[in-house]
């Protein structure tokens, strides 16, 4: 199960995608509409605008950036160059990685994140690394469903351990750029010295085109990327995708103010949902992760406001919940239909 499935359930407001509070920037909606214009042509076979923006964004060589429908086909086409035999991932995370790796017939091993501890990373993953020496790794920074986020001078004990261990390191940055405060998060500054780690990145969330779908992956090394290039279809990344996607990088203030509103917004649900349910998660990112007794996603949904349910998350269970920080009316909406149940409940 995944957020957003608002084709099965009838929502005024979708709190279970985590993407942008800003929506669609401007000059991205233009570049959309302006596509139209050309779907009769096929795309580019080689992204080359995109690719090229991307290399001056990250300053990565073009031939190691490889660009997708949405993260989750590079999450497979990854597996599929890399056919592993053994993986770890943590728990809870997202599910795709663990779709993709059964797919290719690896085993896997959970590296399972601690309530006690707001699941936040442990020192004791490096022992499991150095005890299972997995083929690869799949960690996403930050976590979902958490929304923990760790640095990149942690990340990089973890890539010099990958080496050690000859394991491929795959960082899911795709919610990276919603992380707000001083954190440096993102390892891309620092991938060119680790021909064993690749990271991951998406328009998804920042730029708020889930349904345009468009991800991209970096590589520190030409050959890793050839063979994940190799186990793409051709033409994969439509024309609205590619224009969608070169307009976003044409001009980025819009992430700094993202990262404001976000934080702003994040702390207010914080604070209010502390004073409705059991236990509220902290957070980095732009997604809180809360537990309760009650059925929040059901009752939730007879308002027409739709939450993530994650009690399929591995590792979690019932009563683990996951919300988007959105703008602020939307977000004093759900507070304001949360506070209605309970008193509905008292009556």
């Amino acid at each position: 199960m995944h957020g957003g499935d608002i084709y099965r359930n009838s929502a005024e407001l979708d709190f279970s995608v985590n993407i942008s509070p800003l929506g669609v920037p401007r000059r991205v909606a233009e570049a959309l509409r302006n596509s139209l214009l050309y779907v009769e042509r096929y795309p580019d076979l080689r992204c080359e605008k995109l690719v090229k923006l991307l290399s001056e964004k990250h300053r990565v060589d073009e031939d190691k950036i490889i660009c997708g429908n949405g993260a989750s086909e590079l999450i497979m086409a990854i597996s599929h160059a890399a056919m592993p035999e053994k993986a770890v991932l943590t728990a809870p995370g997202f599910s795709g990685y663990e779709h993709a790796l059964k797919a290719v017939g690896a085993e896997i091993v959970y590296y399972y994140l601690k309530e006690e501890t707001g699941f936040g990373i442990g020192e004791d993953m490096f022992s499991l690394l150095e005890e299972k020496r997995p083929s690869v790794i799949f960690f996403a920074n930050p976590n979902n469903p958490s929304g923990k986020a760790v640095s990149a001078a942690w990340m990089e004990k973890l890539a010099k351990l990958c080496a050690r261990t000859g394991t491929l390191l795959v960082i899911d940055e795709c919610f990276s750029e919603m992380v707000s405060g001083n954190m440096e998060v993102s390892f891309e500054k620092r991938v060119s010295a680790y021909p064993n780690v690749i990271i991951l990145k998406a328009f998804t969330k920042s730029f708020s085109i889930p349904g345009i779908r468009l991800g991209y992956c970096l590589c520190s090394e030409t050959g890793l990327a050839g063979r994940i290039r190799a186990q793409l279809p051709e033409w994969n990344v439509s024309v609205p995708a590619q224009m969608a996607g070169a307009a976003a990088l044409e001009k980025e203030e819009s992430l700094a103010d993202m990262r404001k509103v976000v934080e702003r917004e994040r702390k207010y649900l914080t604070k209010e949902l502390s004073g409705i349910v059991k236990k509220v998660f902290s957070s980095d990112a732009n997604y809180l992760l809360f537990y309760d007794g009650r059925d929040w996603y059901g009752s939730l949904l007879r308002e027409k406001i739709l939450i993530r349910d994650c009690s399929d998350y591995e590792g979690l269970g019932k009563g683990y919940y996951r919300i988007a920080v959105r703008r602020h009316r939307d977000n004093k909406m759900l507070v304001s239909k949360m506070k209605e149940i309970i008193g509905h409940e008292r009556d």
